[in-house]
């Protein structure tokens, strides 16, 4: 969901660049370029969230394995473009930048968990145990 308003934010300030005038266009031309890049991507992580997301509700194990994959390639062409633009961002940057990365290995530990259960056991049931005393 996040995504989803991330890239409704990037899209309507790409908007407000193209409609400005051409003295701000000529200063915000360098960025442009990557706020097109950032919007591409972000829309490439909503397929494949979604795709994610119903491979996981009918068990599709090979569909689990893309995602897993393309996770892991999507993270590591993340953090590296972010390193790219490192002298322009400031340590708070870094510190979000230092904190998804560690969050999206989180995830990747999870989803390949589910995976090998998945594999092992043939499917993953989520349930709560209630003790009765």
């Amino acid at each position: 969901m996040l995504t989803l308003v991330v890239t409704c934010f990037l899209s309507l300030y790409i908007s407000y660049i193209r409609n400005s005038s051409e003295a701000d266009q000529a200063a915000l031309a360098s960025e442009f370029a990557r706020l097109i890049t950032d919007v591409i991507a972000l829309l490439i992580e909503v397929i494949m969230t979604v795709m994610f997301v119903v491979a996981l509700h009918k068990k599709h194990v090979v569909l689990m394995k893309v995602y897993l994959y393309f996770e892991i390639i999507y993270s590591l062409f993340g953090f590296v473009y972010s390193l790219a633009f490192l002298t322009k961002e400031t340590a708070s940057e870094l510190f979000l930048v230092l904190f998804q990365l560690t969050l999206q290995m989180y995830l990747v530990i999870l989803i390949w968990s589910s995976i090998v259960k998945m594999e092992r056991d043939g499917s993953v049931k989520y349930s709560r145990e209630t003790n009765t005393a």
